[in-house]
């Protein structure tokens, strides 16, 4: 983008446990679908 180099839009999906800790990183999602995937795993 003008000459510089940029990383762009990275979509990240974190489940959080109900005692507050991190159950599941979901990186570089994409839109379609993912919702399904992630209620899935639930």
């Amino acid at each position: 983008m003008y000459g510089k180099k940029v990383m762009g839009v990275l979509r990240t999906t974190v489940v959080i446990g109900p005692d507050g800790k991190i159950v599941k990183i979901y990186k570089k999602v994409k839109a379609a679908g993912h919702a399904a995937k992630v209620l899935d795993d639930l």
